[in-house]
């Protein structure tokens, strides 16, 4: 799992919440699969507002931009957003998001990560807490409105009821150049580990690392 706090920048996401303010609002379950529909309580934004588009290139445009999704997610392709609203009494239950999503060659996406990201102030709202169900225990996630969290698709999640306000995200699923996700984060590490290498390690050091994370990255690739 990994935390990006300013994911937005302040222009972006006053851009994202004007985008937002006049989008119509459907049922979330349809977009939910047929036993995640059953505890699914919120309102998504149309999927053909024109507001989806720009709001998912801004979202797109954030996450290319940010070196540490890059070299965490190493994403191949990134699927067009969907704006979660919840009112308060409203939320997601335990469950999994579908592994494919979309249909043919070209529109299906393997959902190896998942990525939500919070627009809403923290004092604007109680409740709506992101919960995973890790490897390693319960993670719960709350983040300023602009952060965002990227964790497995497969994990088993929900959102916490709203008890007052509006909880207002964004969830996005990408597809991986690397599917496995302990692989990825060995990847991630090692990009780590060289980025933190001290100023005086020599090139020829530094060329050993870079090439053990391209031989390996080659290795674990799909393409």
């Amino acid at each position: 799992m990994l935390q990006l706090p300013t994911l937005l920048s302040t222009g972006d996401l006053a851009a994202i919440r004007d985008d937002l303010a006049q989008a119509r609002l459907l049922d979330g379950r349809g977009t939910a699969g047929p036993v995640a529909r059953n505890v699914k309580r919120n309102l998504e934004v149309s999927g053909d507002d024109p507001a989806i588009q720009r709001v998912g290139e801004r979202v797109t445009k954030a996450l290319q931009a940010s070196r540490d999704f890059r070299e965490f997610a190493l994403p191949h392709k990134i699927r067009v957003p969907i704006v979660s609203v919840y009112e308060p009494g409203m939320e997601y239950g335990n469950h999994v998001d579908a592994p494919v999503m979309g249909d043919g060659p070209i529109h299906a996406t393997r959902t190896d990560l998942s990525v939500t990201v919070f627009l809403s102030d923290l004092d604007s709202y109680d409740g709506g807490d992101l919960v995973l169900e890790t490897p390693t225990g319960q993670s719960r996630t709350r983040l300023a409105a602009g952060g965002a969290v990227v964790y497995p698709t497969h994990y088993i999640h929900r959102v916490d009821p709203v008890t007052r306000g509006q909880r207002l995200a964004v969830v996005t699923w990408m597809q991986s150049r690397v599917p496995g996700h302990e692989e990825r984060q060995i990847l991630y590490d090692l990009s780590c580990a060289i980025r933190a290498l001290p100023k005086a390690t020599g090139e020829p050091e530094r060329l050993r690392l870079h090439h053990v994370f391209t031989r390996l990255y080659q290795k674990w690739a799909v393409v």
